[in-house]
């Protein structure tokens, strides 16, 4: 939800005493609420719901996998400089 701030209807510093967890709950529903009988409301122009879950669950997916390939960047790097350095040490021994 690009430049749409995300409606809800208890704000955290509202003063309302409850707990965070029932006061997520009781904003996802109302987002669902609004998306259910007026999504213009909370979709940004021209994007359909389906566009927008699937652009977040792919922003999601792209930082996983960036993670994922660093961390495998930096394992082949480590077992191709053992692999380069046991090259030298055997050559050099003989």
């Amino acid at each position: 939800m690009d430049d749409h701030q995300k409606p809800v209807l208890i704000r955290l510093d509202s003063g309302i005493k409850l707990s965070l967890e029932l006061i997520r709950a009781v904003n996802r529903t109302y987002l669902l609420h609004l998306l259910t009988l007026d999504p213009d409301k909370v979709l940004p122009p021209g994007k359909s719901l389906i566009a927008v879950i699937t652009q977040e669950k792919l922003g999601q997916s792209e930082d996983s996998e960036k993670t994922e390939t660093t961390t495998l960047r930096k394992q082949v790097k480590k077992v191709m400089q053992k692999a380069f350095w046991d090259l030298v040490r055997l050559s050099s021994t003989k």
